[in-house]
C-alpha cells in the first residue's frame, strides 16, 4: 500500500474516535481544575463553566509542555507519549459520566426548543464539527503545522532548518497537534478549533436571552469555515482570548481585591500563552494587558498585579523567546516584538510577505466582503458592521470601543490587513453587544439581514462538511477527499513509492509546499523564491542544503523551480502525466492537472549550479 498515514493508526474512523476520547479526557481536566480553583468563582458569572473547560485545560497542556518540548529534547517523545495515554484514559472515564448523565442528549434537546431558526442555528454548528473532524487538507497544516508536529514526535524536538521559512512560525499550538498523533488521530486540532465555538456559546448564553441570534452571526462568519478545517491553533485561541475580553470588559461581578488580583493574573496567563500559540495575539496581548494594568491601577493593586505578572511571563513568554534566541542567536529584545530574526534579505522578504499578504487596495474587499465567490471564505461579512451598534450605548461600550478601535486602526497598518486577522475583534463586538442588547433585541432591520445571512451560507458549511467528513468514515474514502482536497497529496503518494524503488530514503527538495506527505526529509520550496544561494549573502542556506545532500527533487509541471537546478546536472528520472489536479477545497474553484516529475540532481555543484530566473 502507497498511501500516506500521518500516525501508526491507518483507520479513518478510528482517528475520529480517538479525537473525541482526547478531547473527552481534556474536558475532565478543564471541570477538575475549574472546580477545584479559584476559576469556578471567577467564571460561573459571565459563562456556564463547562463550555470553558477545554479552554482551560488546553491552556495548561501548553503551560506545562511546551517547555520540555523546547529543552528537554531527550524525555519529549516519552514524556508527550505519557500525556497522551493519561489524558486518553481520562477521556474513556468521561464518556462514561457523559453517556450515565446523558448531557449530550439533554444539551440538544434543549436547543432545539427554541424555535425552527435555532434548529437552523444547530445544524449549522453539526456540520461545523464534521468539517473540523474530517482529514487534514489544508495548505498551511500540510506545510509547517503538521510537519513540524511528525517532526517533533519522531525526533524528540522543535525542526530548525533555515530554508523552511515557514517553520519559524512554529509555536506551542504544535504540542496539541504531537498529542494528537502520538495517540492516533490527525484531527485532534481541528476539533480543538470547533470546541472554541462552544466557548463562545457559553459566554452568549450567559449574557443574553438572544443568544441564539448572536451565535448566528458568530457561525455566519464565512471565515469560521476556514478556521474549523484546520489544525492551525488559532480559533482556540481566539476564543480563548475572548473569554478573557468578556473578563475584563464585560464582567459586572463586584470582586474582592484577592479576587480582582486573580482575575488580573489568569488573564495575563491565558494572553500570554495565546501568543505562544501564534505571534500574531501579540496585538490583542498588548491592547487587553494595557487595560488589565490600567485597572489594576484603579483598584490599587498596580504594584502586585506588575510584579506577580513578571512571574508569570518567566514561565508562559519567556521560555519560547530564550529558546529562539539560542536557536536564531538574535536579539532578545527584538524577538519580543517579531516572531524570528530578520538578518538578512530572505528573512525580510518573509516577513513582508506575512504582512502583507492579505492587503489590497479596497480595505472592505477581503474583510468584510469577498472579493469573488472563490474568496469567499476569506470574509467577516455583514456582521462586521455591528461593531457601530456598539455606540447606541456609547457610556456603557466606550472601553470596548476604544479596545477595537485600536485593534483596527493598529492591525490594519502594521499587522495582517486580513479577515483572519479581524476575526478576533468581531467576536468582542458580537459578545459586547450580546451584553448591551441582555435583555432585548437589536433592531429588526438587523437580525433579519444578518439571519438571512446565515441561511444563506448554511449551505456553504454543508458543501464543507459533505465535501470533508467522509475521509474519516473508510481509508477508500480517506484517500478520495485527500485526492480531491489536498493539494499535493497525490504527487507524494506517487513520488514516496518511487524514491522507494529508488532505495532512498535521503532527502529531497520539494518544490510543493504540502511537505508532511513525504515520507523522506524534505527540504522545503521556500529558500527557492526567498533566497539566491549562489550569493554570499545568502550563505547560510546554501550551507544547510550542502550539508543535507539532496540526490533528488521532486517537483510537477505546475511549478518551474526545479529549471533553476538545469545546471546541477538535472536528470528526469522519472515522470508521470496527468498525475493529479490541483486539489481545491472551495466550490467555485477547479485546478488544473498537472504531471508529476523526480529529478536526480548532483548536490556537490551546489550551491553554484543554482541559477535563479526572474520573469
Amino acid at each position: 500500500m502507497n498511501e500516506i498515514f500521518h500516525t501508526h493508526n491507518q483507520i479513518p474512523i478510528l482517528s475520529f474516535i480517538f479525537s473525541l476520547i482526547l478531547l473527552s479526557g481534556l474536558f475532565y481536566i478543564g471541570q477538575l481544575i475549574i472546580k477545584k480553583t479559584f476559576l469556578n468563582n471567577l467564571l460561573k458569572s459571565f459563562s456556564e463553566t463547562k463550555y470553558q473547560a477545554l479552554i482551560i485545560s488546553g491552556n495548561l497542556i501548553i503551560l506545562i509542555s511546551f517547555p520540555i518540548v523546547l529543552f528537554l529534547n531527550f524525555l519529549t517523545i516519552v514524556y508527550i507519549t505519557i500525556l497522551a495515554y493519561i489524558i486518553f484514559a481520562l477521556g474513556i472515564f468521561q464518556i462514561f459520566i457523559f453517556l450515565k448523565n446523558k448531557v449530550v442528549f439533554s444539551s440538544f434537546k434543549n436547543f432545539t426548543k427554541k424555535d425552527l431558526f435555532s434548529i437552523f442555528v444547530l445544524l449549522g454548528l453539526f456540520g461545523y464539527f464534521l468539517i473540523s473532524a474530517g482529514p487534514v487538507t489544508n495548505a498551511d497544516s500540510l506545510d509547517y503545522h503538521l510537519f513540524i508536529s511528525k517532526f517533533i514526535i519522531n525526533e524528540g524536538r522543535i525542526p530548525n532548518f533555515s530554508t523552511h521559512f515557514h517553520s519559524k512560525l512554529v509555536g506551542a499550538g504544535e504540542v496539541i497537534i504531537s498529542i494528537g498523533l502520538i495517540a492516533g488521530t490527525e484531527q485532534l486540532n481541528s476539533m480543538l478549533q470547533f470546541f472554541g465555538l462552544l466557548s463562545i456559546f457559553g459566554l452568549l448564553k450567559k449574557s443574553c436571552k438572544n443568544y441564539i441570534f448572536f451565535f448566528a452571526v458568530v457561525l455566519g462568519c464565512p471565515v469560521i469555515i476556514f478556521f474549523v478545517s484546520t489544525i492551525k491553533p488559532h480559533l482556540f485561541h481566539i476564543a480563548a482570548n475572548s473569554l478573557i475580553f468578556a473578563l475584563i470588559f464585560l464582567d459586572q461581578t463586584k470582586r474582592s481585591e484577592k479576587e480582582n488580583l486573580l482575575k488580573y493574573l489568569f488573564s495575563i496567563a491565558i494572553l500570554s500563552l495565546s501568543v505562544q500559540a501564534k505571534f500574531s495575539f501579540l496585538l490583542a496581548f498588548v491592547l487587553m494587558a494595557s487595560f488589565i494594568f490600567y485597572e489594576s491601577l484603579k483598584n490599587k493593586l498596580f504594584v502586585k498585579t506588575a510584579i506577580y505578572s513578571s512571574i508569570i511571563l518567566l514561565f508562559t513568554y519567556l521560555p519560547f523567546i530564550y529558546w529562539k534566541y539560542l536557536e536564531y542567536e538574535y536579539s532578545i529584545i527584538n524577538l519580543f516584538l517579531q516572531p524570528f530574526p530578520t538578518n538578512d534579505p530572505a528573512e525580510q522578504r518573509f516577513m513582508y510577505y506575512l504582512i502583507n499578504a492579505g492587503r489590497g487596495g479596497n480595505p472592505l474587499l477581503g474583510i468584510i466582503f469577498p472579493s469573488n465567490l472563490n474568496t469567499l471564505t476569506n470574509s467577516l461579512g455583514l456582521g462586521a458592521f455591528l461593531f457601530f451598534l456598539l455606540f447606541k450605548d456609547l457610556r456603557k461600550n466606550f472601553k470596548v470601543i476604544i479596545l477595537i478601535f485600536l485593534f483596527i486602526l493598529i492591525g490594519y497598518f502594521k499587522g495582517q490587513p486580513s479577515s483572519r486577522f479581524f476575526l478576533e475583534p468581531f467576536i468582542w463586538v458580537i459578545l459586547a453587544l450580546s451584553l448591551t442588547f441582555h435583555k432585548s433585541k437589536i433592531e429588526k432591520f438587523f437580525e433579519n439581514i444578518l439571519k438571512i445571512q446565515y441561511l444563506l451560507f448554511l449551505p456553504a458549511i454543508a458543501f464543507g462538511a459533505l465535501s470533508i467528513f467522509p475521509g474519516t468514515l473508510t481509508t477508500s474514502l480517506m484517500f478520495d477527499v485527500l485526492e480531491k482536497n489536498a493539494n499535493g497529496y497525490s504527487l507524494f503518494k506517487w513520488a514516496n513509492k518511487k524514491l522507494d524503488d529508488l532505495n532512498y530514503y535521503g532527502p529531497i527538495i520539494s518544490t510543493h509546499r504540502s511537505i508532511a506527505y513525504s515520507k523522506n526529509l524534505p527540504i522545503s520550496q521556500d529558500f527557492i523564491w526567498l533566497t539566491e544561494i549562489n550569493k554570499l549573502k545568502y550563505k547560510k542556506y546554501a550551507d544547510e542544503i550542502y550539508n543535507l545532500k539532496p540526490k533528488y527533487i521532486v517537483s510537477t509541471s505546475a511549478s518551474h523551480y526545479h529549471e533553476y537546478f538545469n545546471n546541477c546536472d538535472l536528470v528526469l528520472v522519472a515522470k508521470k502525466e496527468n498525475l493529479g489536479m490541483q486539489a481545491m477545497r472551495k466550490p467555485f474553484s477547479k485546478g488544473n492537472y498537472y504531471d508529476g516529475y523526480i529529478f536526480s540532481i548532483n548536490h556537490n555543484k551546489l550551491p553554484k549550479c543554482f541559477s535563479k530566473k526572474y520573469e
